[in-house]
């Protein structure tokens, strides 16, 4: 794959419950379609108690502790090389986590954040991202009204996210599209680093109905996250012989794509 063809795909998806059989076959259907790298769930409805499985993917959590719903997830291909981002108490009311992807001489650290309804915005949280980290990616549902992401109303949480975001030259990909058809406004967000600036990008909001809110995939060019090396094993051609001998000639079959296959328990 040349510089060109190179490009990081991450899904945001405010599923409002992956519990339910349904929302886990949207969910794969929409996986199916678009091929992301990067998930992002937010509204998982998932505890400490869940568990959650999508082939193909390593997943990381950060589920709502205190009262039910609420939570969020990242969902990340398994070839390719991270590491989790622990943000511990930090995230205060917010639902978030984060992970670092390596691409070339760069790491890029991608972070998925449900803000609850009427919460302030958790200053808190958003200035050690961008005082940690030189490139980085932020998606969720933010809950953030403001006219600036063609909102037709704002709210106190909008408008301090408006200021940082001119404060710290957070760049917001999303182009005015509703995510939240229902309040027709914009409260999935997708806000990005200066550094990052520099590729170009298509963001999209879907029109597959998983939920109250529209998925929205964001596609940057000309970044390729480094990936794990793998190794065979040398044939031991001796007990490949020994095997047939013995009347075993069902052939080793090799997937180079993993079923996709999603399951959420309580």
């Amino acid at each position: 794959m040349n510089r060109n063809q190179a490009k990081l795909k991450i899904l945001h998806v405010n599923i409002r419950s992956i519990k339910t059989k349904q929302k886990q076959i949207l969910l794969k259907n929409l996986i199916n379609k678009h091929d992301p790298d990067i998930i992002s769930l937010n509204e998982t409805y998932l505890t400490n108690k869940s568990k959650l499985q999508i082939g193909g993917f390593d997943i990381i959590r950060a589920d709502r502790i205190a009262k039910k719903g609420g939570g969020a997830a990242l969902c990340i291909k398994t070839q390719l090389v991270y590491k989790e981002i622990f943000l511990g108490n930090i995230s205060g009311p917010d639902d978030a986590c984060g992970l670092t992807v390596i691409s070339g001489n760069q790491s890029i650290s991608i972070f998925s954040i449900y803000s609850p309804p009427k919460a302030p915005l958790n200053q808190a949280l958003f200035t050690k991202i961008t005082a940690d980290h030189k490139n980085y990616i932020i998606t969720g549902d933010l809950n953030g009204l403001n006219k600036l992401w063609n909102c037709k109303t704002e709210n106190k949480c909008g408008r301090d996210l408006e200021e940082l975001i001119n404060r710290k030259s957070l760049q917001i990909l999303n182009n005015g599209s509703i995510t939240y058809p229902r309040g027709k406004s914009v409260l999935d967000l997708t806000l990005t680093s200066r550094s990052l600036a520099q590729y170009k990008h298509t963001f999209t909001v879907l029109n597959d109905q998983i939920s109250d809110h529209q998925p929205t995939i964001v596609t940057i060019n000309n970044i390729k996250c480094a990936r794990r090396k793998i190794t065979f094993k040398k044939t031991d051609w001796d007990r490949y012989t020994e095997l047939l001998s013995l009347g075993n000639t069902t052939p080793l079959q090799i997937n180079s794509k993993p079923d996709l296959d999603i399951a959420a328990t309580t």
